[in-house]
């Protein structure tokens, strides 16, 4: 859980909750309970502006980024980008960020380099549109598969390269 309060975490709060995010992000009840969805919106911003200072310790890092942005941060800016990478991730993740079409939770990881991934991608061309017979071929792949095996998680190469593979397969398509 996030002990951090503020004009920052209402907005991760309200972000988590909506609708369009739970449907292609779901998050078991046992999670929810430990605002799981929370820490993946968090995640999901923290990572998307500064994946490449990441050192190695994830609570340090969002703890760090939560604290510096409680009450003052870019919130139309962050609003208008999660808001485009949801959009995207329903037109074009075939699962939306589950692993498969009967998953009900969606592993840390793997949300990390599909969300940044497809921010990033968007920021280079926000007119991009990938079609999801295009992005089912590289996301059930192996290389795809060892970025986000959950050994793969605590190194800032293992971060970017899952984040930055992602954002490379996207921008070929």
């Amino acid at each position: 859980p996030i002990f951090f309060t503020g004009a920052f975490y209402e907005f991760i709060r309200k972000c988590a909750a909506r609708d369009d995010f739970k449907e292609v992000c779901p998050i078991s009840h046992s999670k929810q309970r430990r605002e799981e969805a929370e820490e993946l919106v968090l995640r999901y911003f923290a990572y998307c502006d500064r994946y490449q200072l990441f050192q190695h310790d994830v609570r340090k890092f969002l703890d760090r980024y939560l604290k510096e942005h409680q009450d003052d941060f870019p919130e139309k800016r962050m609003q208008h980008e999660f808001d485009l990478m949801v959009k995207f991730a329903k037109r074009s993740l075939p699962h939306g960020f589950r692993k498969n079409k009967g998953a009900t939770s969606v592993a840390r990881v793997r949300f990390e380099a599909l969300a940044c991934g497809i921010t990033l991608a968007l920021r280079i061309n926000p007119d991009l549109v990938v079609e999801k017979e295009q992005v089912e071929e590289w996301l059930s792949s192996q290389k795809f598969n060892d970025h986000v095996a959950s050994d793969a998680s605590n190194s800032r190469p293992r971060l970017s390269g899952r984040i930055e593979y992602v954002r490379d397969r996207l921008l070929e398509a």
